[in-house]
């Protein structure tokens, strides 16, 4: 009889886990130009089976800038490498800044994490969206395109908060060229002075005009030109960019 022998086979198979790596950010839903806010980083090497990774973290900084971190960076004040971060373990940075007075009305700081999964590198991405709630003033001047030398012409200066945050010491000054003589306006400039406004603090959306009357010289000529300059704080006390306007 012929038989046929079977021989048992012994099988094993080999679970390859990479590693996983995950990177959180937050930060304040709003803040105003000047204020001090903190981000927090958040690290986690989440697959329990894998070994430790090594990874950098790099943070850009947009309409902020930087003050201090917990831990200090690496390099710069931007980069922090962080050696052998265990499976199921992971890490804060908490990032304090100082929002620019220049700070766009939104404003989108974000986190980069970096590491080497086998031959692959990984890049992850976390974000934070501030809203920035300061002061954005505008200003307008208009005048008559034509006078003749000897005439009484009037500008008329308008002013308007259209930012969402309070703008403090708002304060206006008129430029008379050559050959303006100023005689009044409405309201009047601050005492001692023909060409200076303080405003004081204007709420979001608060305005208002300034009318300015000046005689032309009599040897007047050419083209006048006649600047009008805003300058303001935001609710930090810091200075804001300073608005011109002309007729």
């Amino acid at each position: 009889v012929v038989g046929t022998i079977v021989a048992d086979q012994d099988m094993a198979s080999t679970m390859v886990v990479e590693d996983v790596v995950t990177l959180e950010k937050t930060g304040p839903q709003s803040a105003n130009p000047g204020d001090i806010i903190t981000y927090t980083i958040t690290y986690y090497n989440e697959v329990s089976s894998a070994g430790p990774v090594d990874i950098m973290i790099t943070e850009f900084y947009d309409g902020v800038t930087y003050v201090t971190a917990t831990p200090l960076p690496d390099i710069g004040d931007n980069i922090w490498i962080i050696m052998g971060v265990n499976p199921g373990t992971g890490g804060t940075i908490s990032v304090t800044v100082t929002v620019n007075n220049t700070a766009p009305d939104i404003i989108i700081n974000r986190a980069m994490l970096n590491y080497t999964s086998g031959a692959t590198d990984i890049f992850l991405n976390a974000t934070a969206t501030t809203v920035i709630s300061g002061p954005l003033m505008e200003i307008t001047k208009s005048g008559p395109l034509q006078a003749a030398p000897g005439s009484s012409i009037m500008y008329t200066i308008t002013y308007t908060n259209i930012g969402a945050g309070f703008a403090n010491n708002v304060t206006i000054t008129d430029i008379y060229p050559a050959f303006l003589t100023f005689q009044f306006a409405i309201p009047a400039p601050n005492p001692g002075t023909n060409n200076v406004w303080s405003l004081g603090a204007l709420a979001p959306g608060a305005s208002g005009t300034i009318l300015i009357f000046v005689d032309i010289s009599n040897f007047a000529y050419g083209s006048l030109t006649n600047w009008a300059q805003l300058t303001y704080q935001n609710m930090s006390n810091g200075q804001m960019p300073t608005e011109w306007a002309s007729a």
